[in-house]
């Protein structure tokens, strides 16, 4: 499940952060800190717009960024501003 979240986050950033740039920077970063997983990704791109909160869940790709970390029970934080967007998610490492 966290590959499609991961799959589904850089799909988005690539859809939208970097339209009309011909660079654009993303990182992916993932740790396994003892019990739980750290997801993060992040993009240079101009940020979300400012009813993103609003809209959220009305687009495919959010409805399917917010089921999958539901369905991995994870905790989803936000940040975004015109320097970029960052997704972080922490989550339980079930083996």
């Amino acid at each position: 499940m966290s590959g499609l979240l991961v799959n589904e986050l850089v799909v988005n950033a690539y859809k939208y952060a970097f339209e009309g740039k011909e660079n654009g920077k993303l990182s992916v970063e993932i740790k396994n800190l003892q019990d739980e997983i750290f997801l993060r990704i992040a993009d240079n791109g101009p940020g979300l717009p400012d009813d993103f909160k609003k809209l959220q869940g009305e687009g495919l790709g959010s409805m399917l960024i917010q089921n999958f970390s539901d369905q991995l029970e994870a905790e989803m934080r936000v940040n975004s501003d015109e320097q970029g967007t960052e997704f972080s998610f922490r989550f339980s490492d079930s083996d």
